[in-house]
């Protein structure tokens, strides 16, 4: 879990304020898909575990996984959660978005662990929050400059 804010330099006129509110629920909208489309997919691949820093999991679970289900991902066992994953509930407002899964099995936290898998799942790696930051504000400078007779606003984020 990371956090983004966003810095809106320049007056805003009460005529535009539900229009920037508009704008701005749009944007994180946005960035919650693009996360969902691209980076939550690299959450189960092989390598996840070292990029997200997952904890290791013991040489007698991969092995009885292997043998069960013929594979090893990371955060996959039956491969219920991963298929539970895909499934997309984006909820925003113009201060913030959360992005719903379903999947209840990542809620569990394992005997001795001081996180859930859920937790491992929204991991972010500090590149991504990068990218994060410059999408959000090229996204939210593209739609300001939308509004009629209104481009004084420079945004980061």
């Amino acid at each position: 879990m990371f956090g983004l804010k966003i810095h809106i330099k320049g007056p805003t006129p009460r005529r535009i304020r539900k229009h920037l509110a508009r704008i701005k629920k749009n944007a994180w909208e946005h960035i919650a898909a693009w996360w969902h489309r691209a980076l939550l997919p690299k959450h189960f691949t092989r390598t996840a575990a070292a990029r997200y820093r997952y904890r290791a999991r013991s040489h007698g679970y991969n092995k009885r996984k292997k043998r069960l289900w013929g594979q090893v991902q990371p955060l996959v066992y039956t491969g219920i959660s991963q298929r539970l994953s895909a499934v997309r509930d984006i909820r925003a407002n113009s201060k913030r978005v959360r992005v719903v899964m379903q999947t209840r099995t990542l809620n569990r936290r394992p005997r001795g662990w001081p996180h859930t898998m859920a937790e491992e799942l929204r991991r972010v790696v500090p590149s991504e929050a990068r990218d994060f930051g410059r999408r959000l504000a090229v996204r939210l400078q593209q739609n300001i400059g939308k509004i009629k007779g209104y481009k004084k606003l420079r945004v980061t984020a």
